[in-house]
């Protein structure tokens, strides 16, 4: 029979106190771990406000006692810790389970964010356990979203993204406490806005291009760009709401296009989801109800989507496509720090607020803004109509003739 270790064992030769410790882990025949509790002389002798004073045999066996139980709740909850670590999962696992989770009630241009989002995190932070999960792998992606050049905006995005995920992390209860990321402040810049200038020469420009000799097809995809001027011009659509627009849900009786889901699976999988999970109806103007008149009625048979190819497909097969066309537009006019598409959006919403007084909350529904937070950044607080709003604080005593300082005399 094997004999006992003792629990507190005094090594003579280095005049110290070790503990024998065995946590249940060890392989067979394996000792255990035999760890320094203190010294010779920290056993023998204790502090007062006297100065050093000896401890009797039963002080000295209770310290040791103390100071080996301390020791010993320590390695316990060391080893639970590295134990929930090895069974904890992997980041890119959950990341992955939770994209899953998303599929059926995200768009899919929110999706692709959020794998974007799996695969830089793996790639700065390696895949790592969940409960490894510190402030520095945080740090370390937004050091690396802010090399690449992305701004404030864009990077608290990526986090919002991050802490959505994690939240779901700790609903699951996968992370023992709720993990809070720390965004960046921002300051919220005003959209450029296109001039009425700009968009005459835009439109003069589309409509020189068609009336060009380029062949059919160059002209048909020409008019194409007129039919996207038109609609984003007098309605402010979000461009993926305009590339799923169908023939059918534009109601020219009621003056109403009906922005909802697209459920036809294009090449890559996707489908089309409106913002928000809400179908909107947005007014059509007079000006564009004129020209959809006079456009649907000269459609080919079988033709889809307000964007047709002609054959009931999509002109423009991926929404950058169409963004990366009236880029070109816009820099051949010389026009600078207007986005390309967003830009029509940014101008509809100053307009309807600036120019035609329309009430915020009518101008939110519009757009389709969730917060109307957004919809106030279109707003300029130093137009005419709040120059004649303070001119009331003068009382009616507008004609002051103003005495002279130099006792001059007023003419």
């Amino acid at each position: 029979m094997a004999r006992r270790q003792k629990k507190i064992i005094q090594n003579k030769r280095n005049r110290i106190y070790q503990g024998h410790f065995r946590l249940g882990d060890e392989e067979p025949g394996h000792p255990g771990r035999r760890l320094k509790l203190c010294s010779f002389d920290e056993a023998y002798y204790k502090e007062t406000h006297r100065g050093q004073v000896k401890r009797s045999d039963i002080e000295i066996k209770r310290y040791l006692n103390h100071l080996y139980q301390e020791r010993l709740e320590y390695l316990l909850a060391e080893k639970a810790e590295q134990d929930r670590k090895q069974k904890s999962p992997l980041m890119g696992e959950l990341m992955r389970e939770w994209i899953e989770t998303r599929k059926d009630n995200r768009a899919p241009r929110t999706i692709k964010e959020s794998q974007y989002l799996l695969r830089d995190y793996v790639s700065v932070n390696d895949d790592h356990p969940v409960a490894d999960l510190d402030e520095h792998h945080v740090n370390h992606l937004k050091n690396y979203y802010r090399s690449r050049g992305n701004k404030d905006a864009t990077l608290n995005k990526k986090l919002r993204e991050l802490q959505t995920f994690l939240n779901w992390v700790y609903e699951k209860e996968i992370f023992p406490r709720p993990f809070k990321i720390e965004k960046i402040r921002e300051t919220r810049q005003k959209p450029h806005i296109l001039s009425h200038e700009q968009e005459e020469r835009l439109l003069k420009r589309i409509l020189g291009l068609i009336e060009k000799p380029n062949g059919k097809e160059r002209r048909f995809g020409y008019y194409t760009h007129l039919r996207v001027y038109m609609v984003l011009a007098h309605t402010g659509l979000r461009r993926s709401e305009l590339l799923h627009l169908k023939i059918e849900d534009i109601d020219l009786h009621k003056g109403v296009l009906l922005i909802k889901d697209d459920a036809k699976r294009r090449q890559d999988g996707d489908q089309h989801r409106v913002k928000e999970r809400k179908e909107k109806k947005v007014p059509i103007s007079e000006s564009l109800h004129g020209f959809l008149v006079r456009d649907l009625g000269d459609r080919n048979q079988g033709e889809v989507y307000y964007l047709d190819n002609g054959y009931g497909e999509m002109y423009f097969e991926w929404a950058d496509s169409l963004t990366g066309t009236f880029a070109k537009h816009l820099q051949a006019l010389g026009i600078k720090g207007v986005k390309p598409l967003h830009g029509f959006r940014a101008t509809v919403a100053s307009r309807l607020i600036n120019e035609v007084g329309t009430d915020i909350s009518h101008v939110q529904e519009i757009l389709g803004h969730s917060d109307v937070s957004t919809t106030l950044l279109y707003k300029d607080h130093n137009m005419i109509p709040l120059k004649k709003a303070v001119s009331s604080l003068s009382n009616g005593a507008t004609d002051i003739v103003m005495p002279s300082l130099n006792n001059k005399e007023q003419d």
